[in-house]
């Protein structure tokens, strides 16, 4: 086996061709890695690949999983949501952002579904109450405690639920979902009315109504929510214009016809 980065490459090759190598070792569908898996896929000497994957673990870019193996880390997936793919679906949810702050002059928030069952903040629009620091855009939050999670969950494969519900329940409030059994009795109510609502979940005092948002292959993608104070939101009320605001940004993405499901609600 070679090390690239002395002899593949001559002495050109830096330690950031190496540990770009290292990264570039995973492939789509890829959960986890070995060392000697990433070290035949680069093309490295083990000891360099050893070398390289603890770099990048301490910095946040890869995780070490409890068998030993190595998976991409929560930091590199938060650079990842900075990819022009990303930045495109803010661009083009934004526009539907701020018709529905027009609407409520409340919190309004894009989220997606991380690898490990959290809702990442793509973009906010602040509303007359300040939310939670935790969902300004590149915030992390439980996704079985957020209105957005809730609806993307409701409309995800069973392995997606699988993921949060292993990583247990933290008890924010009273009224934080606890256990499998309840999750799976909200998502149903949230496909049945076709909206998610998260009340005194997070924290006390606190509403968001959310909605899914499926691209053109009817894949989930992410959602949007309006979040505010228990006493400013009216939920009957704000549901049907986070469901249009959805509806519209799935349509602008080139949802199919209505009636037609998510897909993983059709498998």
């Amino acid at each position: 086996m070679t090390d690239i980065a002395e002899q593949g490459n001559g002495p050109r090759s830096s330690v950031a061709t190496r540990l770009i190598s290292v990264l570039a070792a995973f492939h789509p569908g890829d959960e986890a890695l070995t060392l000697t898996e990433i070290a035949r896929r680069t093309d490295l000497a083990a000891a360099t690949a050893l070398r390289m994957i603890r770099e990048l673990v301490q910095e946040g870019m890869l995780e070490r999983t409890d068998d030993g193996t190595y998976r991409i880390g929560m930091r590199l997936f938060r650079i990842g949501m900075l990819a022009p793919a990303q930045r495109g679906l803010r661009e083009v949810a934004l526009p539907f952002m701020q018709d529905l702050f027009q609407v409520t002059k409340e919190n309004i928030l894009l989220s997606v579904l991380d690898s490990e069952g959290y809702v990442l903040y793509l973009e906010k629009l602040k509303g007359r109450m300040s939310a939670s620091a935790l969902t300004r855009s590149g915030g992390r939050l439980p996704a079985y405690a957020t209105a957005t999670g809730k609806a993307i969950l409701a409309h995800s494969d069973p392995a997606v639920i699988d993921v949060v519900c292993e990583n247990g329940f933290e008890a924010f409030t009273r009224q934080t979902i606890s256990s499998r059994d309840e999750l799976l009795k909200d998502l149903e109510l949230v496909r049945r009315r076709g909206y998610a609502v998260a009340q005194s979940e997070l924290r006390e005092g606190r509403v968001a109504v959310g909605a899914v948002v499926v691209n053109h292959d009817r894949s989930t993608i992410a959602a949007l929510a309006v979040m505010g104070a228990a006493s400013n939101i009216d939920i009957l009320r704000v549901a049907p214009a986070v469901r249009t605001a959805a509806l519209a940004l799935s349509r602008r993405l080139g949802r199919p016809a209505e009636g037609q499901a998510p897909s993983s609600m059709q498998s």
